[in-house]
């Protein structure tokens, strides 16, 4: 297990909100640091501002692990909005149930990726380990409660105990 509270193992985008940042920063890390894994965590609404990143990954055989918290819409936008002014206007991402959009799977794969979906976070760990053998990019798309509030915080914790 990798400590990420070494430096250079946890890189935030420093709470600047900067939407779109994880993507690019885990390729990157990932470029630095071949040899070790590299996690990235991220929201559903943060991972459509970069996907476009997946095509260079892909392209370049850059093996990074993604992570989705996929709460089915924006979702910070969303608590902005519910608990500072007391209205949703937030956009949905699952318009339906069983629909997803855009399907998170599909789309890594359309890069030349693997990944799978899941919804309970008791299979997680054997997600990760087929994540971690894989030799290409993989996406693991979570799937949480629509209205779960984000924490990206909590993610990240759930996730460190399998690197």
């Amino acid at each position: 297990m990798q400590d990420i509270e070494l430096p250079r193992r946890y890189l935030p985008s420093g709470g600047a909100g900067t939407l779109g940042y994880e993507l690019p920063a885990g390729i990157g890390a990932k470029v630095a640091c071949p040899n070790d894994p590299v996690v990235v965590v991220v929201g559903d609404g943060g991972l459509l501002f970069m996907a476009e990143e997946f095509g260079m990954a892909g392209q370049h055989g850059i093996p990074v692990i993604v992570v989705v918290v996929n709460n089915g819409n924006l979702g910070l936008i969303r608590q902005n909005q519910k608990y500072a002014y007391s209205y949703e206007h937030g956009i949905r991402l699952r318009y339906e149930e069983e629909k997803y959009l855009p399907d998170n799977v599909k789309l890594i794969e359309a890069f030349g990726g693997k990944g799978e979906r899941i919804f309970d976070a008791r299979d997680l760990p054997k997600a990760f380990d087929r994540a971690m053998k894989s030799k290409v990019m993989y996406l693991i798309d979570v799937i949480v409660e629509s209205d779960a509030d984000c924490s990206m915080g909590a993610a990240i914790n759930a996730v460190r105990e399998f690197v």
